[in-house]
């Protein structure tokens, strides 16, 4: 009996994970929660997105590099998310070579209002056959990160996460060792 408790606390996280309702992490979390080792709930997260087939719907994923970009700076440029317009100070187009798509909208926490609180919007990827899209919604402050990385890191990669948005993201691969300290040292 209790074995069956644990299996379908579980399959709940599983379809809250999902559904989007969980991130990773709040699913690794309740694992430990319902008694489970770190290694035993990432294993468990792990053999999930291997076997997903039959225990949820897929985890649909576009990993692209990324070979253009184009920043927009502005005071109140407005995108329209879930009906609402909202103002950004600054945009980034991440693009692909096949038209792939991830758009960083900076949005301002110094406004007063929820609109303003990047916290409040949930990232978005539309992937099919012919289109891979994405935003994300990020801190003003946050924008001379990525601006570093687009512009001083080589190769850059863009994930889109259509089962999990929140997981949108902007990454670089880098040897140990390359660095801005290695050109001063020669």
């Amino acid at each position: 009996m209790e074995r069956h408790f644990e299996d379908s606390r579980i399959g709940d996280l599983k379809a809250r994970l999902a559904r989007g309702e969980l991130t990773r992490r709040d699913f690794l979390d309740s694992m430990v929660g319902l008694g489970f080792s770190a290694s035993a709930a990432r294993r468990t997260l792990g053999n999930w997105n291997v076997n997903r087939g039959a225990d949820g719907p897929s985890l649909e994923e576009k990993t692209f590099r990324i070979t253009t970009y184009r920043l927009y700076l502005g005071d109140k440029m407005l995108v329209t998310v879930g009906g609402e317009a909202i103002a950004a100070r600054a945009i980034i187009e991440c693009k692909g070579e096949n038209q792939e798509q991830l758009t960083l909208h900076f949005l301002s926490t110094d406004r007063s209002g929820e609109a303003n609180n990047s916290d409040k919007h949930g990232n978005t990827t539309d992937i099919s056959s012919n289109k891979a899209l994405g935003n994300m919604f990020l801190p003003a402050q946050q924008y001379t990160w990525y601006v570093d990385l687009l512009r001083n890191e080589d190769p850059v990669y863009a994930t889109l996460d259509g089962s999990l948005p929140l997981n949108n993201r902007v990454w670089c691969g880098e040897t140990v060792g390359d660095g801005e300290l290695k050109d001063l040292v020669g």
